[in-house]
């Protein structure tokens, strides 16, 4: 959601060294869309979410020593400008420690008087537009034009290009055959029923597809594969991935980081969207004739606000979040993004 924020500032000052720091998944997708830039891998343990996902333990003194760390960071990388992305008071707290001459972050969440130059993160439209905001500001203060934002793509290398046609050879399957599946995310509140996607790859192999499972060795151990399918997961890199769905027919997956790298390299794209966040804000930001995203909130709720959900209640049965979305509607969305699809179950 930052990368074409940090295009335009690129694109401001090409000759600036960019260095981006960011959790381990965001990480590796900001490695394909901006192969110039400097990545550091650093998992902020003050924030709920990055805990949450990575299974940290709640502990005080943890989180003590991961903030002095990333206040050394900081100090180490000795930057002319420090942009946050993400409205955090502890983040805009300790971006103020290190002393760095501009810091442009959202005060939204607090401690707005820590930045030399904090805004409002605008409340309306797709992340990637509401993060350009910093991008604005940047230019403003270098009395620099910003330029218009586009969207984030990614180059496949032409090495991950040779090795996803070596690997399709190998399980006999052709481009135009070839379906990618992302059944599992790292929220189990975005997650799909299992008889839901049971019937959607049934009727993909019917017809002559091959379901393509993407995820993590995590996702492989405890989900078995759907029949008929190839089961590629924790067995291609996210540079890999990139390459197989810039060769895929389609994409079907829950909300999560694949769905983006597929928007990203032109993919189309069916979108399982949980309700429990806003697919305006964070859906795939693709080519919108090729991007449908099915979101169902329960009767009588709303995804606003959203409530951002990465466990579901305890007790709860199926998950109300996606359960009203139909393997009817999926296949329909599929077959008006792949011709050759029909819309059977």
């Amino acid at each position: 959601m930052c990368a074409p924020t940090l295009h335009s500032i690129q694109s401001i000052h090409p000759d600036a060294e960019l260095t981006v720091i960011a959790g381990k998944g965001p990480a590796d997708i900001l490695r394909l869309m901006l192969p110039q830039a400097h990545i550091i891998v650093f998992d902020a343990l003050w924030q709920k979410t990055v805990r949450q996902l990575g299974g940290y333990q709640n502990e005080k003194r943890e989180k003590a020593h991961n903030q002095e760390a990333f206040i050394s960071l900081l100090r180490e990388q000795q930057p002319d400008v420090a942009l946050i992305f993400h409205p955090d008071i502890t983040a805009n707290q300790l971006v103020r420690k290190a002393n760095i001459p501009y810091t442009i972050g959202f005060a939204n969440a607090g401690g707005g008087f820590h930045l030399t130059h904090p805004i409002a993160q605008p409340t309306n439209g797709h992340q990637a537009d509401r993060n350009y905001a910093i991008s604005q500001t940047y230019a403003a203060i270098f009395g620099q034009s910003v330029p218009p934002i586009s969207r984030p793509r990614i180059i496949v290398p032409s090495v991950d290009t040779t090795l996803i046609h070596h690997l399709l050879a190998k399980h006999s399957v052709k481009p135009k055959q070839a379906i990618a599946i992302h059944s599992i995310a790292s929220s189990p509140a975005r997650n799909w029923n299992d008889a839901g996607w049971n019937t959607v790859t049934a009727a993909l192999v019917q017809q002559g597809f091959t379901p393509l499972l993407l995820g993590s060795k995590q996702d492989k151990k405890n989900n078995p594969p759907f029949e008929g399918s190839v089961d590629l997961r924790g067995e291609i890199s996210l540079s890999q991935t990139a390459a197989l769905l810039s060769e895929c027919t389609l994409f079907i997956g829950v909300n999560s980081g694949p769905g983006h790298i597929a928007a990203a390299v032109d993919c189309p794209i069916v979108s399982i969207f949980s309700s429990v966040n806003s697919p305006t804000r964070w859906g795939p930001w693709g080519d919108p004739q090729k991007t449908i995203i099915l979101c169902h909130p329960p009767a009588g709720t709303s995804i606003e606000p959203e409530l951002e959900l990465h466990n579901l209640p305890v007790g709860i049965t199926g998950n109300p979040y996606t359960d009203d979305i139909t393997p009817k509607m999926v296949l329909q969305a599929a077959s008006m993004l792949a011709p050759e699809l029909h819309a059977t179950t």
